[in-house]
């Protein structure tokens, strides 16, 4: 049953592994192995010096951190490699005892003292498996030239013109054909959502409901055909990258409002807290690795401030910074146990 499982998992494992390292070939791991037998025994190493370790700010944990799930990397390469883990399953129910001890260690040490929520996101941001890779991926770089131009484009500068613009739009736009099409929509939709969160407390709710779902049905259809056509990694960089602009933009002009000390209705400012929150909430693996490094220290920025930001909004008072407080610290022990979780 355990060979079963750990073949199962092996299996799995790779396929998603194959994307991520096809991305930058020439980087090479710093852990080569000649056989599973050899690759474990790294592994006990790597183990008795955990141990022996009794705590590690957040720098260090991401330093233990990336170079574990590295050695992971090559020790399921290994073992896909050696034809021995197929006959005999010992090494891998032995693999498997250590690699949970090293978990049950690395859990250890992340919860040994309190985590700010900035420090959360921080290992979160910093240890999602491939972020390098990605980084050094001529997809991406292509990516961050595109997003980076669409930042020189005007801008309509009314609420009125912004709305319009955006509205028109999508109800104009038809099934796409060619990559072009969807190229050219991203473009124009790009400048009407820009445009459009400059004015947030102004616009009505419905109106701003309505725009959502509707390019949200837009997108789903495009999400859904480069998903239906296999792995695509440019596709899904560039769609990543606009899901990851919009959530970090979304913050942004929260946290522009609320240092403007902007008067918002009630709606607003509980629309204010999700989106402040939702960089971090909806932000999975694959997302961390397509983020910007200045998306990175915005959205660091904004853990570090939400308590300030969440005391704005529910009025300023010693019982909102009370409850702001309050808020932030579940919100790192939430996101520290789902990510520790993700580990294993």
């Amino acid at each position: 049953m355990k060979k079963d499982r750990f073949l199962l998992l092996l299996s799995c494992f790779c396929m998603c592994l194959v994307s991520l390292v096809g991305e930058s070939c020439e980087r090479k791991s710093k852990y080569v192995f000649d056989n599973a037998g050899q690759a474990v025994q790294v592994c006990r190493e790597k183990l008795a010096t955990l141990k022996q370790t009794d705590k590690a700010d957040i720098d260090e944990l991401t330093k233990i951190t990336n170079d574990w799930l590295e050695l992971e990397d090559s020790v399921y390469t290994t073992m896909d490699r050696d034809t021995t883990v197929k006959i005999n399953s010992k090494v891998a129910e032995d693999y498997f005892r250590v690699a949970d001890s090293i978990h049950h260690e690395i859990t250890r040490l992340t919860t040994s003292e309190d985590r700010s929520l900035r420090d959360v996101i921080s290992l979160k941001i910093n240890t999602a498996r491939g972020r390098n890779k990605m980084i050094e991926s001529k997809e991406y770089k292509d990516a961050i030239t595109y997003f980076n131009k669409l930042d020189e484009t005007p801008l309509y500068g009314t609420p009125t013109a912004a709305l319009n613009a955006y509205v028109n739009l999508l109800n104009s736009t038809k099934k796409f054909h060619k990559l072009k099409d969807v190229s050219d929509f991203m473009t124009k939709e790009d400048i009407c959502f820009r445009s459009l969160i400059q004015f947030l407390p102004d616009i009505p709710q419905n109106t701003l409901k309505y725009i959502t779902d509707k390019t949200g049905e837009i997108f789903g259809q495009v999400y859904n055909t480069v998903t239906g056509e296999g792995t695509d990694n440019r596709k899904m960089i560039f769609l990543t990258m606009r899901f990851n602009r919009r959530m970090v933009l979304n913050a942004l002009a929260c946290e522009k409002d609320i240092n403007a000390k902007r008067r918002l209705s009630r709606e607003t400012r509980a629309n204010y807290r999700w989106m402040l929150i939702q960089p971090m909430m909806t932000l999975d693996n694959y997302s961390l690795t397509c983020l910007s490094n200045d998306q990175a220290e915005q959205i660091l920025r904004i853990a570090d401030k939400l308590p300030e930001y969440i005391c704005y909004l529910d009025g300023n008072t010693k019982e909102a910074k009370k409850d702001a407080d309050k808020l932030t610290d579940l919100l790192s022990k939430y996101f520290l146990r789902s990510y520790l979780k993700s580990l294993v």
